[in-house]
């Protein structure tokens, strides 16, 4: 996570000089964020109580407002950035762009420190997954 999200945000580029470091070792880094996103929300949904409300904290939980929506369609999930979005043009070289995007997304309302950051991040939703940004949400 830090090796790759922390970069990205901050305007590191990636390091994927090769097919090897694009491939085996960043889809097993892929997987243990996966699995560490999976662990937090199993801990939230196992004390979660209707009428709850979920917050989810920065580019570490990026997935896991979807995988709690995906148990409780109607919790309420929150998800807050505490590091800079980069632009459109440096979050689209991250290789799994749209998934973290569309996990993130699920939240019921996402929360940045900046208004560029926000801005940001609507332009990515709407460069990389063809969204529609209107005043209060983003749209198919």
């Amino acid at each position: 996570c830090n090796q790759v999200l922390w970069q990205l945000f901050h305007y590191v580029p990636l390091n994927l000089d090769s097919e090897l470091a694009e491939t085996k070792t960043m889809q097993m880094q892929w997987n243990a964020y996966k699995l560490a996103n999976r662990a937090f929300a199993n801990v939230a949904l196992n004390i979660y109580q209707e009428g709850d409300v979920v917050w989810c904290q920065d580019y570490h939980l990026m997935l896991v407002p979807d995988m709690l929506k995906e148990a409780h369609p109607s919790m309420k999930v929150g998800w807050f950035l505490h590091t800079p979005f980069p632009s459109s043009e440096i979050y689209r070289t991250l290789p799994l762009r749209e998934e973290i995007l569309k996990a993130t997304l699920r939240a019921d309302l996402i929360g940045f420190h900046t208004y560029d950051y926000a801005r940001h991040f609507v332009s990515a939703c709407t460069r990389i997954l063809g969204l529609e940004a209107r005043p209060q949400r983003l749209s198919p």
